[in-house]
């Protein structure tokens, strides 16, 4: 069973996790903006590493992969969040 937070943190990005389902472009832009704060950065791993801010996620991460792969979709089984 979810703590609070957690429960929180889940709701939070739920947005987000529709949009990535089934990869809206536009959606998933916003919901990113939604999420994170504007000058948050972003820690990936390789090849992506350490991104300056959200708009660099979805430009530099999510822009090359739907272009590579366009029909890729997301699919959780499990979704995880942390208390931090």
């Amino acid at each position: 069973m979810a703590s609070g937070t957690h429960a929180a943190n889940k709701q939070a990005t739920a947005l987000l996790r529709a949009a990535l389902y089934d990869y809206e472009p536009d959606r998933v832009e916003d919901e990113i903006n939604e999420v994170f704060e504007k000058d948050a950065a972003v820690h990936l791993a390789y090849p992506f590493e350490t991104l300056n801010d959200p708009s660099a996620l979805y430009s530099e991460a999510f822009v090359p992969l739907h272009d590579a792969i366009p029909d890729l979709k997301r699919r959780e089984l499990i979704v995880l969040t942390s208390t931090v």
